[in-house]
């Protein structure tokens, strides 16, 4: 064959088996490109049995959550090894339990892409099993029976006052004298007036901590955006003071609630109200909330729903005389925290537990972890 012939007959050929191969990664997804990992960081943090993580980037895939007895759990699994996995992509926390006896577990989330792990987050130890959790004062639960303590001041319940403002209490019912204002909630509204007017820099101040860009762009990606949903667009001042508060937050219980938790209350904020918070007194509300406080607006539809749920958890009516009643039904319906130094996780481990034997699953979603707070912390019962 002449030389010159066969030279362009392989030219030929070339060209022909590339043009395959590109039709093949286009058609199967197999290209470079879709195996891309967006994911370059997972940030993974423990709470008793709960875990919670933030990432970077967005997995398109969703997350792994593999944990095990041993060191450096891995997907593919080993032996003995276990996983949970969750296809939604701005799914951020799991609720794991022991399955290879009681004890120190190893825990690590991945970013789960095309069939394998790529990134992976920190490695943390867990404690699973029964009598396992280290043990703590029982919680004051959120109900409204509020007290006047000797120093002057109103407080939501007795518990509170005693526990955890260490105050002595004068008498049952708030504080006759008009002139002493409840401290937590003036210091609330300030803390709003701060994030509405986007000062920031004065409760970095407080709260001892520097500006962190990175930080808040992360907040943004992993919470913000998803907020905004198919919600109406809000003003940037509104979006900043949101992203600073899931960022930062604005006090030292809503610093040790986390990044999550915080968001997590916004999550709650909109499920009540069916928007965004954008003023003071809205802001006002989202940190009450964060605070196990009682918000100042008031939605019909919400508290319907929370009743609804109640009879369903109970099996009967809402007291509207018993605080307790009152105090689950406004937990669900606003999703009250109870506050970082009165959290027990004894008690939300059990709370979990009989949310299970309701629903037969465990809290998945912000509602469902509302309802877990009301079991837990309401005082409620059938």
């Amino acid at each position: 064959m002449n030389k010159k012939i066969f030279l362009v007959m392989l030219a030929f050929f070339i060209v022909f088996v590339v043009f395959n191969l590109k039709s093949a990664n286009a058609i199967y997804g197999t290209d470079q490109e879709s195996e891309t990992s967006k994911v370059s960081s997972i940030a993974l943090k423990a709470d008793g049995t709960r875990i919670v993580w933030s990432t970077d980037g967005y997995s398109k895939d969703g997350f792994k959550v593999v944990w095990s007895k041993n060191e450096s759990p891995t997907y593919p699994l080993r032996a003995k090894d276990k996983y949970h996995y969750f296809t939604d992509a701005n799914k951020n926390s799991d609720t794991l339990e022991a399955f290879d006896g009681d004890g120190i577990y190893y825990v690590r989330v991945c970013e789960y892409l095309n069939g394998k792990c790529y990134t992976y987050s920190n490695q943390i130890k867990v404690t699973l099993g029964k009598n396992t959790e280290e043990t703590k004062p029982v919680a004051c639960t959120l109900e409204y029976a509020p007290v006047c303590a000797k120093n002057g001041k109103t407080y939501s319940n007795k518990c509170a006052a005693e526990k955890q403002y260490k105050q002595e209490v004068a008498y049952e019912g708030e504080c006759k004298s008009t002139s002493v204002k409840d401290d937590m909630i003036e210091g609330i509204k300030e803390k709003a007036d701060l994030l509405v007017n986007n000062d920031l820099q004065e409760i970095l101040n407080e709260l001892k901590e520097l500006r962190n860009i990175i930080k808040e762009q992360q907040a943004e990606l992993t919470y913000l955006k998803t907020l905004m949903g198919e919600m109406k667009i809000i003003s940037e001042e509104a979006r900043n003071s949101i992203n600073s508060f899931v960022s930062y937050g604005v006090d030292d219980n809503t610093k040790k609630l986390g990044e999550g938790e915080r968001a997590a209350v916004i999550y709650s904020f909109k499920e009540a109200f069916g928007k965004l918070p954008e003023n003071e007194q809205e802001l006002t509300d989202v940190i009450k909330i964060a605070s196990g406080r009682w918000p100042e607006n008031y939605n019909q539809e919400a508290e319907l729903r929370a009743r609804e749920m109640f009879m369903q958890i109970y099996k009967r009516e809402v007291n509207e005389d018993n605080e307790k009643d009152m105090s689950a039904v406004k937990i669900m319906a606003y999703g009250l925290r109870q506050r970082a130094e009165n959290r027990n996780l004894n008690s939300e481990k059990k709370g979990i537990e009989i949310f299970k034997n309701i629903f037969g699953e465990v809290p998945g979603t912000t509602e469902d972890w509302n309802i877990m707070q009301a079991i837990t912390y309401s005082g409620a019962t059938r």
